[in-house]
């Protein structure tokens, strides 16, 4: 039997608007323009999109692993099953990239970076967002019942009347949810970062001694 033939390796993706299971590596798009291209079961490793703008694109059961996506434009692009590994996704506004509520669950994981991102208002049950940085992420409104955080840093995230319906927060730090302002019902949580929900009901936590006491 001869040799696998190696993975394509794609530096130039124009004059095609259509990709089926192309393995792109070190591709560089940077500050440049991608209108209407479909990538359909393709991966993407070591490659880079930052500040680039992405108008119209569609993106199927696609990986990204070790990529830069930093401040791209997402208009009208439509991510569907899509996996983001150790990739840098950070600035970008989720809210103009097109979505819909039956769509295959989008994931982030193994130390992504999407510090300052916008997921407002949008619906993304089941999603995954694993072992990530997520500082100052804004989740409000968003529906992100059935996800999991686990093991993210939330620090200043903001989360402000969001579904939390039986997401899984194990392990994630740096939080503060108003449990008041949001739905948290049948969320996982973990000591001791779950403390921040009782203290937002103005519950005081105190340590007290265990077992009968004599005088």
């Amino acid at each position: 039997m001869g040799k696998p033939e190696p993975p394509k390796v794609i530096a130039d993706i124009d004059g095609s608007d259509e990709f089926v299971d192309t393995t792109f590596r070190q591709l560089i798009v940077d500050r440049q323009a991608l209108t209407s291209e479909g990538f359909d079961t393709c991966t993407f490793e070591s490659c880079s999109f930052q500040e680039a703008e992405l108008v119209g694109c569609t993106f199927r059961d696609a990986t990204f692993i070790g990529c830069n996506l930093a401040a791209a434009k997402l208009t009208n692009s439509r991510f569907a099953g899509v996996k983001f590994t150790r990739s840098k996704v950070t600035g970008l506004d989720w809210t103009v990239a097109q979505w819909s509520s039956v769509g295959l669950p989008i994931l982030f994981e193994d130390e992504c970076l999407l510090d300052c991102s916008v997921f407002l208002g949008l619906k993304l049950k089941n999603a995954v967002f694993r072992d990530c940085s997520a500082r100052e992420v804004d989740f409000t409104e968003a529906d992100l019942s059935g996800s999991s955080v686990s093991g993210t840093d939330l620090s200043a995230a903001r989360f402000n009347r969001t579904n939390l319906t039986n997401a899984r927060l194990e392990g994630a730090f740096g939080y503060s949810i108003d449990p008041t302002n949001n739905e948290l019902k049948g969320a996982h949580v973990s000591l001791p970062e779950a403390a921040s929900l009782i203290r937002a009901l103005g519950i005081e936590i105190v340590d007290a001694p265990r077992g009968p006491q004599t005088s």
